[in-house]
């Protein structure tokens, strides 16, 4: 008998801590610490260090997502496997969206409004 004979065979395949950790980190926790980035930016003038956080953020968000696909059989909000396909997907989405925030908080800051 091999190892695998207690386990039925239409199981799901097991993901470890590293993938959920990714998958929180790309769909909850990464949004978050990019709209407290965002809010925080607004209240200082431009240049300031948020600013290269916040771009900074945007680029892990798109690394963690790919990493999720590319390694650690990242899956669609359906539960199918994800592709690089979703990946462009994501990014053509989070990229324009990351983009009206920065300039929306930089617009806000210059009017005064933070």
């Amino acid at each position: 008998m091999s190892g695998n004979a207690h386990q039925p065979a239409t199981s799901p395949p097991q993901t470890g801590c590293l993938a959920a950790l990714a998958r929180v980190y790309w769909m909850a926790v990464g949004n978050v610490f990019l709209f407290f980035c965002a809010f925080y930016a607004a209240k200082r003038p431009a240049p300031s260090a948020l600013d290269g956080l916040y771009v900074g953020l945007v680029v892990l968000l798109l690394v963690v997502r790919f990493v999720d696909i590319a390694r650690l059989g990242g899956q669609t909000s359906e539960g199918q496997p994800a592709t690089l396909a979703h990946w462009r997907r994501y990014a053509l989405g989070l990229v324009p969206v990351a983009a009206v925030v920065w300039l929306g908080v930089r617009y806000a800051h210059g009017r005064g409004w933070m």
